[in-house]
């Protein structure tokens, strides 16, 4: 199948397509100590869509698919008003995505994850550049998935002015 821009925009992006029927957990903790600050988040959510119905058509049935995130974040402030920083983040995703299944019609779980190293210095209040290093891996996706062993890295440099 030929890609263009326009069909492929959200290709780096997994959406778990669960708009229905969602049940959700999310834990996110903070922890600062001086110039320390660890961040954690853990995700669990079972949905549907629309489509996810099995049975006959006088008696139809959801059919819930599962997805867990987990993550954490480091980073460490240094210089007297904390303007400079270096930081590392781990994402990990696992989960049943709509319309991926194996030969014998069994839902496939698949996994995203990755992994950035960070650094950035704030010359003053309402500005930031920083630099960062990422790693992304896309694992278990079926052959015919254009995601199938899919992975991408690159080094990104960015100024951010914020009023």
């Amino acid at each position: 199948t030929a890609t263009a821009q326009g069909t492929q925009f959200t290709s780096g992006r997994f959406n778990p397509d669960v708009p229905n029927r969602v049940q959700a957990i999310m834990i996110n903790p903070f922890v600062k100590f001086k110039g320390l600050e660890v961040f954690g988040a853990y995700e669990i959510v079972n949905g549907s869509n629309y489509a996810d119905v099995s049975g006959s058509a006088d008696r139809k049935e959801w059919d819930k698919r599962n997805f867990t995130q987990y993550s954490v974040e480091g980073v460490y402030r240094f210089l007297p008003r904390e303007q400079m920083y270096i930081g590392a983040r781990y994402i990990g995703m696992t989960g049943e995505p709509r319309g991926l299944k194996d030969a014998a019609g069994n839902q496939l779980e698949v996994s995203v994850d990755r992994f950035a190293l960070a650094a950035g210095w704030f010359p003053t209040k309402n500005m930031l550049l920083k630099g960062e290093y990422v790693v992304q891996n896309f694992t278990d996706f079926p052959t015919n998935d254009y995601r199938n062993e899919g992975k991408f890295n690159g080094f990104m440099v960015q100024a951010v002015i914020g009023f």
